[in-house]
């Protein structure tokens, strides 16, 4: 923002010398890419947030989440689990679930589980969730109704 429209008085106020934008609200925490955000009835779900519950589980090495397509909700959750290698640390579908519903609002809780060895990511090393997805509607059967992309 370069300030405010015909307002110089209200732009210095919030502008500083070097072209830095404050708010006055303390720090701002960027959580995420707005086009990873996944849409489930109208509720907004950051996948990081759904991410970060799930790193927690201590049975868990590493949890990726996409969104999929879903005819009457718009999307659902799929959450993407590598587990750990110790042979004690083994978990279902179920007990996924069942500690998301502990830690998070119900509507965030991944509808869909997939236990994978690795995942798809650039050169760089940088998870492809665009892929993950592609990837979770071919697997699960879904259509894409939204992007028009069948995958049956």
């Amino acid at each position: 923002m370069i300030g405010y429209w015909r307002d110089d008085v209200k732009t210095r106020e919030v502008i500083d010398e070097c072209g830095w934008y404050r708010t006055g609200q303390g720090y701002m925490k960027i959580i995420g890419r707005i086009k990873d955000i996944i849409v489930r009835a109208g509720e907004n779900i950051y996948p990081q947030e759904v991410e970060d519950v799930l790193d927690k589980n201590p049975a868990i090495l590493k949890a990726y989440v996409c969104g999929v397509p879903d005819d009457r909700m718009g999307e659902e959750v799929c959450a993407w689990i590598k587990l750990n290698d110790n042979p004690g640390d083994k978990l279902n579908d179920q007990e996924v679930k069942q500690y998301c519903k502990q830690r998070m609002a119900k509507y965030k809780v991944p509808r869909y589980i997939m236990f994978v060895g690795q995942f798809p990511c650039t050169p760089a090393g940088k998870v492809k969730k665009y892929s993950m997805s592609e990837q979770s509607c071919l697997m699960l059967g879904l259509t894409d109704v939204n992007n028009n992309l069948e995958v049956l």
